[in-house]
């Protein structure tokens, strides 16, 4: 029954995701990302925050302009930002921390504003999202970089063999989690042996990785129908397989009753 409900739900939320989608087209500019993901949950600092991050894009823009190489300014924008915003990381934290005096952040919200300043600067970029990671990357004067912000010190680089050494880290990392999960029989072992996660995913879908990092907090601290809000509010703005599988399990315990 609860199985027959949920698919109901489910095709209820395609309309809506479909609805959503023709609204929301077009380029994802920081003002459109602060309301999609300040505007409802932290409404009380939502203005301030955007007036914040449009005064750092401004003085982002005057140092562009005193400095000669896309390389030079890609590293002072990641050190720039890493020293206003991201303080202290946190697991499935709210974009709304970072603008609160502890400066708490995850790997979803501080590659959100990554990206945000590299889109508005026009770099071409790629955000990858894996199974336990997010990070960028970049690309200027025919060189490919990795920003990884949870990384203060050395989180950006060009070096290919780095970046290769990286990614594969990441992945082997999320090979060995799974293999774990599977083992302690959380979850079947066909669903954590399955293929990797490794996509390229556009500023709205972090959106939607971004409430499902929340759904996760509050469905492990048992707080299902909030969990199930927040699960909702991300299979709109990112309807993948996961979120698909979590939406599934959160709705059934939400109303298992």
């Amino acid at each position: 029954m609860i199985k027959s409900i949920f698919n109901i739900w489910l095709i209820m939320a395609m309309v809506v995701f479909t609805i959503t989608s023709v609204v929301a087209s077009g380029g994802d500019s920081f003002e459109r990302f602060f309301e999609r993901n300040l505007k409802q949950s932290r409404p009380e600092i939502f203005t301030t925050a955007s007036t914040d991050f449009a005064e750092l894009i401004e003085k982002l823009e005057e140092k562009r302009l005193k400095v000669k190489s896309d390389e030079s300014f890609l590293k002072y924008v990641f050190y720039a930002v890493h020293r206003k915003y991201l303080g202290e990381y946190k697991q499935y934290v709210a974009l709304g921390e970072i603008f609160d005096k502890r400066r708490q952040y995850d790997c979803v919200t501080g590659t959100a504003l990554y990206a945000l300043v590299l889109d508005h600067f026009g770099f071409l970029y790629e955000i990858r999202e894996t199974d336990y990671h997010v990070y960028l990357l970049a690309y200027a004067e025919g060189k490919k970089y990795m920003l990884e912000s949870t990384d203060a010190l050395y989180g950006i680089t060009k070096d290919q063999e780095e970046i290769q050494a990286r990614r594969k880290m990441i992945m082997d990392d999320a090979k060995k989690i799974n293999a774990e999960l599977a083992m302690s029989g959380v979850g079947s072992d066909e669903q954590y042996i399955s293929e990797l996660i490794d996509n390229k995913v556009t500023l709205k879908e972090l959106s939607g990785l971004h409430y499902y990092n929340l759904a996760l907090a509050e469905l492990n601290n048992q707080n299902f129908s909030q969990a199930f809000t927040l699960v909702t509010k991300a299979y709109h703005l990112y309807p993948s397989e996961r979120i698909k599988q979590t939406a599934s399990l959160v709705f059934a315990l939400a109303f298992e009753d």
